[in-house]
C-alpha cells in the first residue's frame, strides 16, 4: 500500500494535488491487487511464412471489464513468441478487448448505452464505471469513424420501408446552433446531427429515386421534394386550429369553424386506436375525410380561417393518406416520441462539444437505437459489433441489429 506520510508542501493547492495523486495511485494499486488473473495460451503452430514459432514467455495486459453493474480489473498473461526464420512477433489474442485497449468491449458497450440511450452525461458515466472520460470518448470516436459507412446500410433499409417517419429539433455543436434529425420506422432509427435544417439533409437520406410507402412528417417544406407519398401530421394542424380559437375567442365565425374542424382532426388521429377491421376503418375514415373537406372548402370571411383552409386546399395530396390504409397514421407522434430522448440529452449536455462529437453521436445513436427497436439488448449488440470490427469482419453487421 502506498504510504500517506505528510508531504512537504508550499501551498494548499499543491497539497490538494499531492493527496489527489496519492489517492489515485492507491486506488489503482488496490484494483490491480484484486484483479482476476487469466492465462491465454492460444497461439498459431507456425508463422505465416511457414517457419516454427519459438515461445518466449508471457506478455501482461491489464484491462477493465464490466460485470453486473460494477467494474473489475482483469490481468491477462498472453503467450508470446517469435518466428525463428523471419522474426515476426506473435501474441495470444485478447478477445475481450482491442489490442492495447484498457477497457473491454463490454464496458465500452455499457458506457455507450448509458450516454447515448439513457442520456446520462459522460461525467456521470465515467464516475459510475470508474473509467476515464477522455478515454471513453476517444474509443467512441474511433469506432464511430469505422462504423460510418455502415450507416448507409441503415439508410437503404429505412428508404424501403412502407411507413417512414421524420422529425427534427434544435441541437448545438460547440455553441453554434444546429439540428438533430431523426429518420425512423418500426425497425430502424437514423440520427443525423447537422449544422442546418436545409433540404440538403433530407436529400442525403432519401436520395433522388422514387421510394415506396408513406413518409409521415410535420408540414416543414423541406420534405416536399421527397419522391414518395407524404402525410402531414394532424397534431401540428390541430394545434394551429386551436391556437386560432385562443387568439380570437370572441369571434363567432372563428369559434364555429374551430369547433367543427378540431374534433374532426382528433377523430382522424384516434381512428386507428379503435382497432376496426379494414372495411369498417375505410368507411369511417372516408366519412371523416368528407366532413373535413366540407369544413375547409366552405366560404369564410375571417383571414385566420382562410389561412388554415388554404393549407388543406393547397396540400390535399399530403393530408389524406391515413384514410386509405389503417397502417398510415394521421400524426407523427411516433417520431416525436423517439426524439424525446434527444431533447432530454440536449437539456443535460447543451449539445455536442465538438465536430467530432457531433458525428460520433450520429453514428452510435443510430446503431444503439436500431438495436433497441428490434428487441435486442443494445449493449450486447454493440459489444458484438465491436468484436466483429476488431476481427476485421465488416460484412453482416446489419444482421446483428435487425
Amino acid at each position: 500500500m502506498i504510504s500517506l506520510a505528510q508531504p512537504h508542501i508550499k501551498d494548499d493547492f499543491t497539497a490538494m494535488m499531492h493527496w489527489k495523486r496519492l489517492y489515485e495511485y492507491e486506488h489503482e494499486a488496490r484494483l490491480l491487487l484484486e484483479a482476476e488473473k487469466i492465462v491465454l495460451d492460444v497461439m498459431p503452430e507456425k508463422c505465416s511464412c511457414g517457419s516454427t514459432l519459438c515461445l518466449n514467455g508471457y506478455e501482461e495486459s491489464s484491462v477493465m471489464d464490466y460485470i453486473q453493474g460494477r467494474t473489475v480489473v482483469k490481468i491477462f498473461y498472453r503467450r508470446k513468441g517469435k518466428c525463428a526464420a523471419c522474426g515476426k512477433r506473435y501474441v495470444s489474442p485478447l478477445g475481450e478487448a482491442a489490442p492495447s485497449a484498457f477497457y473491454t468491449n463490454k464496458l465500452l458497450a455499457h458506457a455507450a448505452v448509458e450516454h447515448y440511450i439513457l442520456g446520462h452525461s459522460m461525467g456521470e458515466v465515467s464516475a459510475k464505471l470508474n473509467a476515464s472520460e477522455s478515454a471513453l470518448f476517444n474509443a467512441f470516436h474511433l469506432y464511430a469513424e469505422q462504423l460510418t459507412p455502415f450507416i448507409d446500410e441503415l439508410i437503404v433499409h429505412y428508404r424501403q420501408s412502407q411507413i417512414k417517419h421524420a422529425d427534427e429539433t434544435g441541437w448545438k455543436c460547440d455553441g453554434v446552433n444546429g439540428y438533430a434529425w431523426l429518420f425512423t420506422n418500426s425497425s430502424v432509427a437514423v440520427h443525423c446531427f447537422a449544422h442546418t435544417r436545409s433540404q440538403s439533409v433530407v436529400d442525403k437520406i432519401f436520395g433522388d429515386k422514387k421510394l415506396p410507402g408513406v413518409l409521415c412528417v410535420d408540414s416543414y417544406a423541406g420534405y416536399n421534394h421527397v419522391k414518395c407519398k407524404v402525410q402531414y401530421c394532424y397534431a401540428h394542424l390541430k394545434r394551429t386550429v386551436d391556437d386560432l380559437k385562443k387568439e380570437f375567442q370572441y369571434d363567432a365565425e372563428v369559434l364555429g369553424f374551430v369547433n367543427v374542424l378540431s374534433p374532426l382532426l382528433g377523430q382522424a388521429m384516434g381512428l386507428r386506436g379503435k382497432k376496426l377491421d379494414t372495411a369498417g376503418f375505410l368507411a369511417e375514415a372516408h366519412a371523416i375525410k368528407e366532413r373535413i373537406l366540407q369544413a375547409v372548402n366552405a366560404e369564410a370571411n375571417h383571414p385566420g380561417i382562410q389561412k388554415i383552409q388554404n393549407i388543406f386546399r393547397e396540400n390535399e395530396l399530403k393530408l389524406f393518406h391515413w384514410a386509405e390504409s389503417p397502417d398510415v397514421p394521421a400524426d407523427n407522434n411516433f417520431a416525436e416520441r423517439d426524439l424525446r430522448k434527444t431533447v432530454i440529452a440536449r437539456k443535460i449536455s447543451y449539445g455536442s462539444q465538438s465536430e467530432r462529437g457531433r458525428k460520433t453521436r450520429s453514428v452510435l445513436m443510430s446503431i444503439l437505437h436500431t438495436a433497441q427497436k428490434n428487441g435486442r439488448d443494445p449493449a450486447t449488440a454493440f459489444e458484438k459489433i465491436l468484436r466483429e470490427l476488431q476481427s476485421g469482419n465488416r460484412s453482416g453487421l446489419l444482421n446483428l441489429l435487425l
